[in-house]
């Protein structure tokens, strides 16, 4: 039987992109179901990119709304929940998210409820120990891609306030770290007030209007958490990194002002000499092996021996694909300039 109090508790929205995620979709709701939480408080809107494997039959076994992304690209539809999402709070969810505690929400949501400065809730990783060696490397790391990380590191780029039952990140000045997604729990009038979610959300970007608005005390809670399922293995690692290049290649393109040149993507936030130090960094070898030994100290996991080499390849990948697209780049501006087409954009 519901006490009278939990009807007085705010609604929650539960945003899950999907695309073919059978393999995960079942541990994902089931863990959300499962929580004490009120479930007439919880709102789950599944927004699907048109599967051809059993997600949506998994899916409709629970009590979820089913929104269609005929662009099946996880921006656009997290973009589509956060239209559709009727909650005074939203959860940008991945499908290969499974909540590990069943009071999960009801503690990630106490501080938003009591703390009105706090602009949302992080989801901490938790390490499933026998999970697959670079799942829980990426778990270990936080923030998967290692050059990123090195620059927009949440927890590198806040100073740590601790509270009553959770602690703060404050976001120092001048800092634009990357969050927003894999279970962060967002104030909806902050997603409002910002309101550059149409027709995608892009967690990166939008990160750069809240920061900007000054937006910049952000909760966390470190026994509760989530496994998140990154990837498997190596090949899956890089497969990730070749898209995320892509993508930033492309975001960068289509954001960039050509009278200005400058662009809205988040590396603009940093200088050349911090993005220079943080490819050295990677290929150093040193700095990611020390990191190594103190990571395996701290955790006693020893997934942290993969650090080293998959910083190292993580540069040498993207920097691939930056020289892939100049020469292509290159080439079209000489056809251009020979057949006496528009030499704008060269």
């Amino acid at each position: 039987m519901e006490h009278k109090e939990d009807y007085m508790l705010p609604l929650v929205s539960f945003i899950i992109p999907t695309y073919n995620a059978e393999k995960h979709i079942n541990k994902c709701l089931l863990s959300i179901e499962k929580q004490t939480y009120p479930k007439e408080r919880i709102e789950i809107l599944v927004i699907d990119g048109g599967s051809s494997d059993r997600t949506l039959d998994i899916t409709k076994r629970f009590s979820v709304k089913i929104i269609e992304n005929v662009a099946r690209i996880a921006e656009v539809a997290k973009s589509l929940g956060i239209q559709a999402a009727q909650g005074k709070y939203v959860a940008i969810f991945d499908a290969d998210n499974e909540i590990v505690q069943d009071e999960w929400l009801e503690r990630m949501i106490l501080p938003l409820e009591t703390d009105a400065s706090i602009i949302g809730m992080d989801a901490t990783y938790l390490v499933k120990r026998n999970d697959y060696i670079v799942n829980r490397y990426c778990t270990l790391l936080r923030l998967e891609d290692p050059l990123v990380r090195y620059m927009a590191n949440l927890a590198d780029n806040s100073v740590v306030e601790e509270k009553l039952g959770h602690s703060l990140y404050k976001i120092k000045d001048k800092r634009f770290p990357i969050f927003g997604s894999g279970g962060f729990i967002w104030r909806r009038e902050i997603l409002d007030e910002i309101g550059i979610y149409i027709p995608r959300f892009d967690e990166a970007e939008f990160c750069i209007k809240v920061i900007e608005k000054g937006h910049t005390r952000i909760g966390f809670i470190k026994a509760m958490g989530i496994y998140h399922h990154h990837t498997e293995n190596i090949a899956q690692f890089f497969g990730k990194r070749i898209r995320r290049g892509k993508e930033f290649i492309f975001r960068s393109l289509m954001t960039k002002d050509p009278k200005k040149k400058v662009s809205g993507v988040w590396l603009d936030k940093y200088s050349p000499w911090e993005f220079l130090r943080a490819v050295f960094l990677c290929i150093s070898f040193i700095y990611p092996t020390y990191e190594c030994v103190k990571g395996y100290l701290r955790d006693k996991d020893v997934a942290w021996v993969l650090h080293p080499f998959l910083s190292f390849l993580t540069v040498i990948v993207y920097g691939f694909i930056f020289l892939k697209f100049k020469i292509l780049h290159y080439n079209n501006c000489l056809v251009d300039l020979f057949f006496h087409k528009d030499k704008s954009h060269c």
